[in-house]
């Protein structure tokens, strides 16, 4: 028989999340006491033989797992997580192909298990209610599965810009003793504290992952550590030592043929140069982008900048075109780049400077810190341009802030 702790986690979710029966409900039909249900459910008392025959006629679930099924299901678990970890890209492929039939998971006190390992790799694309739904149904004594679902749902939480929610979480994670985990948990945190303005934290962090990467072996982990590593150094506004540590990851990813990280690194490389305002510099690292990869906005942005900073108008137009009509995501490439097209058809004093401040304003509402920088300094090379010191020295020091958060919002 499977291990108590599992059933209890089971108990729970099946009744609370598949089932939707309430505990009344399940006590008047099975003929067991509330009290004795509930203490089940906290692991208060041993699931008997006599309270599986009882709770089985109601949840259906498998009431014995041989422990040949569990083993064989406990090496797939690992393997897949093992895979995710070492990035070796064959973990999805991994999860679909669960030696245990799914029909037999869901009504198993494997079934737990099962939920935080695709919670894991498929976090993002999960409705929040089946997150929550799960999250009320792990116990902190089952250490993995808690430690992995408090360290990804952190991890969602900052996806979807719930910043502070997030960091509450992670602040409640308390690191396990297993390398691989630790490693994880070193590599993970930087999402999180890095949009808390705790960038120092975050750099020690990745380096304590980039140390147990490398002492584990995991090679492509190790380097997306070091890309990482890169963002973070330019939110220290350490940008000679992010543009060093992206190139180092531009070779192993080209190798690799990861030609969409690859794609993405070169994008990492440029936008340090932006950001510094080395816009010759930009333009001569386009070079590196692969051949064979879709571009998104960016890459025509880049185009933008430059040929509008040279004044080659007309090509600049053009470009302006191509980045707008594409339909990706980034919406900040395309409103800038409509942005310099009404600078260049009515003047760069016709409402560039209120639209610019607008953008900004928006960006930093939108905890877009880096592209606010960016127009910060695009406002302070304007107003360089016509003299106006007061304002550039404002936007200058907008520029530079260590936090664009706060220093932002007090324009």
């Amino acid at each position: 028989m499977y291990t108590d702790i599992k059933n209890i986690e089971s108990l729970r979710l099946i009744r609370k999340h598949q089932r939707n029966l309430s505990i009344e409900y399940v006590s008047s039909v099975t003929k067991i006491d509330i009290a004795v249900l509930s203490r089940l459910e906290r692991g208060e008392m041993h699931l008997t033989p006599y309270y599986y025959e009882k709770l089985y006629r109601i949840y259906q679930y498998t009431t014995y797992i041989s422990l040949n099924t569990y083993e064989i299901f406990d090496q797939w678990k690992k393997e897949v997580l093992l895979s995710y970890i070492r990035y070796d890209r064959l973990s999805k492929n991994k999860f679909k192909e669960c030696p245990v039939p799914l029909s037999i998971i869901e009504r198993s006190p494997l079934y737990v298990d099962y939920k935080v390992v695709e919670f894991v790799l498929f976090h993002n694309n999960m409705e929040l209610k089946e997150i929550k739904n799960l999250k009320k149904c792990l116990l902190k004594e089952d250490e993995v599965n808690y430690f992995l679902f408090q360290l990804f749902y952190a991890s969602y939480l900052n996806n979807t810009r719930e910043y502070e929610e997030s960091y509450k979480v992670y602040k409640k994670i308390k690191p396990v003793n297993e390398l691989n985990l630790l490693a994880m948990y070193y590599y993970l945190s930087p999402r999180i504290l890095d949009d808390m303005f705790y960038f120092q934290q975050s750099l020690e962090s990745l380096e304590k992952a980039e140390e147990l990467f490398q002492k584990l072996g995991y090679r492509a982990r190790y380097y997306f550590c070091k890309m990482a590593k890169g963002i973070t150094l330019v939110k220290l506004n350490r940008f000679e030592e992010s543009t060093q540590t992206y190139f180092e990851t531009l070779k192993y990813f080209k190798d690799q043929g990861l030609t969409d990280v690859e794609y993405s690194t070169v994008c990492n490389i440029e936008w340090n140069y932006l950001l510094q305002g080395k816009y010759d510099e930009a333009w001569e690292t386009i070079k590196y982008f692969p051949e064979n990869c879709d571009r998104n906005s960016f890459y025509y942005f880049i185009h933008v900048i430059y040929l509008y900073k040279k004044q080659m108008y007309d090509e600049c137009l053009k470009y302006i075109d191509l980045c707008i009509e594409l339909k990706d995501q980034v919406i900040f490439n395309k409103r800038y780049s409509d942005l310099i097209r009404n600078a260049i058809k009515y003047g760069e004093n016709y409402r560039y400077e209120s639209q610019s401040e607008k953008i900004f304003e928006k960006l930093l509402d939108r905890c877009e810190y880096s592209n606010a920088r960016f127009v910060a300094l695009q406002l302070y090379e304007h107003y360089s341009k016509k003299q106006d010191h007061e304002q550039k020295e404002k936007w200058y020091k907008v520029y530079k802030s260590d936090n664009i958060k706060k220093d932002g919002l007090e324009i």
